[in-house]
């Protein structure tokens, strides 16, 4: 896999609110989406305990995002993240084709999948990436389920 197909840039900050204002002020951002997501279980639909993200979505110009990030609610993998690294760049998300086959290959390099899931019919995986990059890595396999007919 190459690393040139960058999804977005997964921020991980205290405050979303806060954060997206001081971007407006600083950048003249204008489109700017906001929303909780509570997660419940992961890419096999195992269930998980259940945490909450709060989550600001900026587009960029390039066609990648600026992902803001907050842990509202729950005990999830950010947590440890943030003890250690506190607020800052937590990921760079890059799409694949099959995310099973991309897991395969990251696990065969000795990297670890630390977290799975679905959001919109999109499957993602954080790969244990934080000690060798400084930030994880995800991968998103575009979205799988079809869409439906008016």
């Amino acid at each position: 896999m190459k690393l040139d197909n960058v999804d977005h840039f997964g921020i991980l900050v205290e405050d979303v609110e806060k954060s997206v204002e001081n971007l407006k002020k600083l950048f003249g951002i204008e489109t700017v989406t906001i929303l909780d997501w509570k997660i419940k279980k992961d890419l096999y639909k195992n269930p998980i305990d259940p945490y909450t993200l709060r989550m600001a979505f900026i587009p960029l110009k390039n066609g990648s995002v600026l992902e803001l990030m907050q842990v509202l609610e729950g005990k999830s993998f950010y947590d440890e993240f943030a003890q250690v690294t506190g607020e800052g760049i937590h990921h760079i998300c890059v799409n694949v084709e099959d995310i099973h086959e991309e897991i395969k290959k990251f696990e065969e390099m000795g990297v670890k999948t630390i977290d799975t899931g679905k959001v919109a019919g999109s499957p993602y995986a954080f790969l244990d990436t934080q000690k060798t990059c400084g930030f994880l890595i995800e991968l998103v396999q575009t979205r799988t389920r079809a869409k439906k007919s008016k």
